[in-house]
């Protein structure tokens, strides 16, 4: 039976998460000699005016995906997507949504990009009227 490594699981993660939402890995430059690594983000995704830079975690256990689980379960009905909105005392606001919402919303930007690309007006929800 093969062991799965913590270092497996990682890379596996980043390859998965490229995947899914038409990213790239970014490889870090290591020095051996010198025991120094550049510092990156694991995956660069692009969609339409936006870069997101992932760093991918892949550990045993995250509360934060409790909190979601528990939201889908308790409110969610067919159709319906959890989102966990969280923020840390005088912080920023963070929201949580499972990678398969992402990936769909990143696919909707990459065709609003287009769309405009080739000169079609494009209205999607949220959007503000322009004269």
């Amino acid at each position: 039976m093969k062991t799965i490594t913590a270092s497996h699981r990682w890379k596996q993660l980043e390859r998965d998460v490229a995947a899914m939402f038409g990213g790239r890995r970014i490889h870090r430059q290591i020095d051996l000699l010198r025991r120094t690594f550049e510092s990156a983000p694991d995956v660069q995704v692009d969609a339409g005016p936006y870069r997101f830079l992932v760093e991918c975690k892949a550990w045993k256990k995250f509360t934060h995906h409790r909190l979601l689980r528990t939201c889908r379960e308790k409110y969610c009905n067919r159709g319906e997507t959890p989102a966990l909105a969280t923020r840390e005392r005088n912080g920023r606001t963070y929201i949580t949504v499972e990678a398969d919402v992402f990936a769909e919303l990143l696919q909707a930007a990459r065709e609003v990009r287009d769309a405009k690309r080739l000169g079609a007006r494009v209205a999607y929800p949220g959007a503000r009227a322009t004269a």
